[in-house]
């Protein structure tokens, strides 16, 4: 079972250059199914077809030729007519800047000239993100008439949000013939054939090329987006590659060649989902691919506290973006309240048009607290006292709404309520069916999720401390208090005695969430577990049923509900594992942690191009298999990318302290795998340094390399 779902992602293939992306199989083909193949701009797909034959055959992709994503968005393949008895030889190169360009080398290995026919379809449906994802409209835009003018097309699409979607193809050398169009898929798709007849003589290269740009515009009306088609096609311009993704603010070098090209591959990931916007000036890290090629709360603030020690500017970027529009009233937007922190924004038809609550959508009971979180965490590694006195009438806003939601419940717990048109559930678990009791039922809202009290009750300890060093010791007081008095309620509510673990959550009329899952674990980092509890937690964790052997399942596999591949009921998220992984160093489980850490960068390794996917199974680990691939999993998601680096981090045990100038390491450890490691460029306050960690006989060794800079290093270790 395991083997036939992994064949279902053999050969995908994707390109991303800032908000374009393209996603197809291994040879580069295209269809319009459900693994949402297609060249997109935001949340619109314009090629939905992409069908390249020579000689009437459908090429597949030569040995070698499995890519995903790469700093220099360029893609080659090598060719391979299957079943025909050629000399020709293909190689596709595909470039994405501004636009995509596509060329076609056609070379004759034998000695007598070949005429090839080369045929090309594209096709184009606009179609929203989320009709992809199954969504069903019951009225949608009009797809224009194609305009084929020579060697140019034009495709149009005029949405209901009063927004004309086009795309133009530019082919060179011209076709053979006029290029034919037509209507497929019962209307919902239009396409151009372009067919080339070619002499290829031996030795001497053919090469067919053709360019593609998508757009978006406003228009006033049916008349104008008519006119706008009408108009002579202009040629393209190749596109100019942008080339390598802006400088690592940290480079991380080890002496074990997998782990290296795992924490390569994870640097350049969240390289390349780096998005400008939503705003003029304003950057962020959408939180995966293919589908949740978005700004996300939640994934932003989560990835960029595992990557803060490498990449600081991603929860930089994440604490402003999501400020700018956090919430100021209700508005009749999608779970707006004063105070709260987005959950999700899009920038479709769909989302434009209300048929998707997510434009933009306020509907996550944990996206606040982690704000708070995260601006403490910007405190601790970066200081800058202008950034923080420029965020923090917003952290004021963030308390104010965890405050009333809190005070209005029995319990002062943090919940969400479940109501009419809001997710299902507004935890990073938000499927349907997340939320289990120990017999497999599922516990309805409102919901008190364990994790989501544990991530408050470390915003208040956090916002206290900040309060404190800007003089204001009366609100520093109040959040410690409360935070005292939450761990006491948690505690007490909260705790399975026959389980010896953490409820998942408490649900409706007293209903407890009492399934073994790994909202547990995220607790041992927030601080909200005492010390008995934790250890208890951390036992649990480690069971048979909860670790697979690659990472922690999201639910126990002695649980009733377990599936391995569901989606919140067994599989494995990587930057949960992770999370807990941190939250055992920082508990004191460092052996614990370190083993976890180390299982966890081997089932990086053993999965396609070294990268960890929005989640694998949570099949028991076995002699000579690697970890199972879930088909509808996202292959690059943020907060999984950025995993590998909160584990080294964690191992490490930094604790910056800008404001005194120092960098802790608490019980400094490494991966098994890794000898020796090397950090350069490591930001604590305005300064960089770099540290060089090595396994000796007596232990870690952590030396400071250089450069002299104004950051005391203070290595503890265990009495």
């Amino acid at each position: 079972m395991t083997t036939e779902r992994r064949s279902t992602q053999r050969g995908f293939r994707l390109l991303k250059q800032n908000r374009l992306r393209l996603l197809s199989d291994g040879a580069g083909a295209i269809e319009p199914d459900e693994r949402g193949y297609g060249l997109y701009a935001g949340d619109t797909r314009f090629i939905c077809r992409l069908d390249l034959r020579v000689a009437g055959r459908r090429p597949t992709a030569g040995a070698g030729s499995e890519a995903m994503l790469g700093p220099s968005q360029v893609d080659r393949i090598d060719l391979v007519l299957s079943g025909a008895r050629s000399t020709l030889q293909l190689r596709r190169r595909r470039e994405l800047g501004a636009s995509l360009a596509e060329r076609l080398t056609l070379i004759q290995a034998g000695p007598r000239q070949t005429t090839a026919v080369v045929r090309l379809t594209i096709g184009f449906d606009a179609a929203d993100i989320f009709e992809i994802r199954g969504y069903r409209r019951r009225v949608r835009g009009e797809l224009l008439p194609v305009r084929a003018d020579g060697s140019r097309v034009r495709f149009g699409y005029l949405g209901r949000d009063s927004r004309l979607r086009t795309m133009v193809i530019d082919v060179r050398p011209p076709p053979s013939g006029p290029i034919s169009t037509g209507t497929v898929r019962h209307g919902r798709e239009v396409t151009a054939t372009i067919l080339w007849r070619v002499p290829v003589a031996s030795g001497l290269p053919v090469r067919l090329a053709w360019l593609v740009q998508p757009a978006e515009d406003p228009v006033e009306d049916r008349a104008t987006a008519l006119a706008a088609m009408a108009a002579p096609i202009r040629p393209l311009v190749r596109p100019r590659n942008p080339g390598q993704w802006p400088a690592r603010q940290a480079e991380i070098r080890v002496d074990d060649p997998m782990v290296q090209r795992v924490l390569d591959r994870a640097l350049d990931d969240l390289g390349v989902l780096s998005e400008d916007g939503p705003g003029p000036g304003e950057r962020f890290e959408a939180a995966g691919l293919p589908w949740f090629a978005a700004l996300f709360g939640r994934d932003a603030l989560l990835t960029g506290f595992e990557a803060i020690a490498f990449r600081p500017d991603l929860v930089l970027g994440a604490l402003k973006v999501l400020a700018i529009r956090q919430a100021t009233g209700r508005e009749g937007r999608w779970g707006a309240e004063p105070g709260r922190i987005l959950h999700e924004l899009r920038t479709g038809e769909m989302a434009r048009l209300g048929e998707v609550p997510f434009g933009p959508s306020f509907d996550s009971v944990d996206a606040t607290p982690l704000w708070l979180i995260m601006l403490g965490e910007v405190s601790d590694w970066i200081g800058d006292p202008a950034l923080l006195d420029g965020l923090w009438p917003s952290a004021l806003r963030a308390l104010d709404w965890i405050d009333a939601r809190t005070a209005a419940d029995p319990d002062g717990f943090l919940r969400y309520l479940g109501q009419p048109g809001a997710l299902a559930n507004e935890g990073w678990k938000d499927s349907p069916d997340a939320t289990r009791d120990r017999s497999g039922a599922i516990v309805p809202p409102p919901i008190a999720l364990a994790e989501v009290q544990g991530y408050v009750h470390d915003a208040w300890r956090r916002m206290a401390r900040m309060a404190q060093a800007r003089g204001d010791s009366a609100l520093a007081q109040r959040l410690m208090a409360r935070a005292r008095r939450l761990r006491r309620r948690f505690d007490a509510a909260f705790w399975i005695n026959d389980r010896q673990t953490v409820a998942l959550a408490l649900g409706r009329d007293g209903r407890v969430a009492d399934a073994i899952s790994s909202n547990a674990g995220q607790c041992l980092w927030t601080g909200i577990l005492n010390v008995s509890s934790a250890t208890a937690v951390a036992g649990r964790i480690l069971a048979r049923d909860m670790d697979s052997g690659w990472g922690i399942r999201t639910l126990g596999a002695s649980e009733p509900a377990f599936d391995p591949f569901g989606y919140h009921t067994g599989s494995v998220w990587p930057h949960d594992t992770a999370l807990i992984a941190g939250g055992l160093k920082q508990a004191g489980f460092d052996e614990a942690a370190q083993g976890i850490a180390d299982r966890l960068l081997e089932a990086a390794g053993a999965l396609p191009g070294d990268r960890l996917p929005e989640l694998i199974s949570g099949d028991e680990r076995r002699p000579g298999l690697g970890p199972g691939q879930v088909p509808r999993a996202c292959p690059v998601q943020a907060w999984a990318s950025a995993a590998p680096l909160h584990l080294i981090r964690s191992l490490l045990g930094l604790q910056p302290d800008a404001a005194l100038g120092r960098l802790s390491l608490q019980r400094p450890a490494l991966p098994t795998a890794i000898g020796t490691m090397r950090i350069s460029g490591l930001r604590v306050g305005g300064t960089t340094l770099d540290l060089g960690i090595s396994r000796t006989r007596r232990g870690i060794r952590v030396r400071t390399l250089g450069p002299e800079g104004r950051i005391r290093v203070v290595v503890t270790r265990r009495p």
